[in-house]
């Protein structure tokens, strides 16, 4: 018992801390949520709030690998040892251990600050093949189905990351191209006006939308 009187003071004082102090947390360390497995980290990591929230461990702003990420929930049956191995924009991976015979169910919650938004997996692995689970868009909460141990698990987020960069790309693609189309109006008005038509105009329009279009690209890519 003297060992966890230090762990539920941390505990305590992360559900009740202002968001802009951070926690390292060094493992191993044993979550355990309303399901009753225990979710452990293969490394260390930070974050500014931790919390029980819909039966399961929440950890506000988690930086994992030096880069910060969403808020994030993990949970497991019992009879599971649920180890998170890494945490990126686009995937959580985690290795499942059990001594159950049986299916054992995981939990993962992922809000990615990139979108703002809870983003549901588009696919799921367990040991590199399809993995079954489901996806409940009323808790953002995704229960992934296993069998046997250990049980690699990948989650996926690549399509709200692919809607997340159009999203930025016709943006940034609409605000650039106003300038060559201004241009392209301006010239066309004058061609009508004056009756000249400039092989060297028009090659020097057709070249800034193509500049345009390739700056847009590249904002859209790393802002």
């Amino acid at each position: 018992m003297r060992g966890a009187k230090p762990l539920i003071l941390v505990m305590l004082l992360l559900m009740f801390a202002p968001h802009v102090y951070a926690v390292t947390f060094e493992g191993p360390i044993n979550f355990v949520g309303s399901h009753g497995g225990n979710v452990r980290f293969g490394s260390t990591f930070t974050a500014t709030q931790f919390a029980w929230v819909n039966g399961l461990n929440r950890f506000e702003s988690l930086a994992w690998g030096g880069s910060t990420r969403g808020a994030l929930w993990f949970d497991c049956d019992p009879t599971v040892n649920m180890t998170v191995t890494q945490i990126n924009k686009k995937q959580v991976a985690y290795t499942v251990y059990t001594g159950a015979a049986g299916d054992v169910t995981s939990y993962v919650y992922y809000l990615q600050t990139s979108s703002g938004g809870v983003t549901a997996p588009t696919s799921i692995t367990a040991n590199g093949n399809p993995a079954t689970y489901s996806h409940s868009a009323t808790t953002g909460i995704t229960s992934v189905t296993t069998n046997g141990s250990p049980v690699n698990v990948l989650v996926s987020y690549l399509p709200g990351e692919q809607t997340d960069l159009y999203r930025k790309i016709i943006l940034y693609m609409d605000l650039a191209a106003f300038i060559p189309i201004v241009i392209a109006i301006a010239y066309v008005w004058q061609v009508y006006q004056t009756g000249e038509f400039s092989i060297q105009a028009t090659t020097t329009i057709l070249g800034l939308v193509l500049a345009m279009t390739a700056i847009a690209y590249m904002m859209a890519r790393y802002l």
